[in-house]
């Protein structure tokens, strides 16, 4: 909470966004949200002016970070420019980091493993666990000079960037392994290979 700019406190969103409309006021969603930090903008939903007003206080900018506390809690994301001015739904919760912090630190920081834990260990409900926002307020959070918050970013930025590189070729090539896979045995099973005589 003393990271927090105290004009737009942690706060979650719209209760009830009512069906997508295609147009209007977009609204991230847990669902919406990456395992890895970022945004599926391709599911993201529309509310009406109407719907989204009353839930002003919610409203997103450029550089909040929001973290699902519903379904699935404790994935963090940074707002782009494409959701700004947009809005939230009740399964997640905005953190507006002050001017006086790097907000791109904050980021890595929430989705470290201590803060994983602290946030498990007050988690409720047994189905459907789900973070409160009194105990996302008092999380703990390591808070360096912001000198050092701005390289440790930087630093997590360029290699996380290598290392997503890497996976995206791995990934790349398991699925032409599998490609490879289901071609050689339509081969084999139409006859296009013989493998009479083969050991």
């Amino acid at each position: 909470k003393q990271i927090v700019d105290e004009r737009r406190p942690i706060t979650y969103g719209i209760v009830q966004c009512g069906p997508d409309l295609g147009e209007g006021v977009p609204y991230v969603r847990p669902v919406d949200m990456t395992d890895e930090g970022g945004v599926d903008m391709g599911s993201i939903q529309f509310t009406s002016e109407e719907i989204a007003t009353p839930y002003a206080r919610s409203t997103l900018e450029e550089g909040d970070l929001v973290v699902s506390i519903g379904p699935s809690f404790g994935k963090v994301m940074c707002i782009p420019t494409e959701l700004e001015g947009g809005n939230l739904t009740q399964g997640t919760a905005r953190v507006a980091v002050d001017t006086n912090h790097h907000t791109d630190f904050f980021f890595w920081a929430m989705r470290s493993s201590p803060m994983n834990q602290q946030w498990e260990s007050v988690a409720q409900g047994a189905t459907f666990p789900a973070l409160n926002l009194v105990p996302l307020w008092n999380s703990y959070v390591p808070v360096p000079p912001l000198e050092e918050q701005i390289e440790i970013a930087a630093y997590l930025r360029k290699e996380t960037s290598i290392i997503d590189q890497i996976t995206s070729a791995i990934a790349n090539e398991i699925e032409r392994l599998k490609e490879y896979r289901t071609a050689l045995i339509s081969a084999v099973v139409t006859g296009k290979i013989d493998v009479r005589g083969l050991a």
